[in-house]
């Protein structure tokens, strides 16, 4: 894993925690504009790949996902490669 490196005009990073009975990894990103500072992208930190890190940029960096439930119930969570594919999808579905 790359310490830190530059993708799509921006700085990205992923650090482990490594605690008693897992790792986590936290994933970080700057924009590469002057004055910008590190922010934490809302992705499971059970996901120590670069890849996921890159596909959180390509989708625009979204805000906390939110989805609701069979019985009608809002939940929101971390983005994992899966949920941020499908909203590449689906946002390059609407640029038609």
């Amino acid at each position: 894993m790359e310490p830190q490196w530059t993708y799509k005009g921006y700085q990205l990073k992923v650090w482990l925690d490594y605690e008693e009975d897992n790792i986590k990894a936290f994933h970080e990103y700057k924009s590469n504009k002057p004055g910008s500072d590190w922010e934490i992208a809302d992705i499971t930190p059970y996901d120590q790949s670069n890849s996921v890190l890159e596909l959180f940029i390509d989708a625009g960096c979204p805000p906390r996902r939110e989805w609701e439930r069979e019985n009608g119930i809002t939940v929101s969570g971390n983005w994992d490669k899966k949920s941020l594919c499908k909203l590449i999808a689906e946002s390059e579905d609407l640029v038609v």
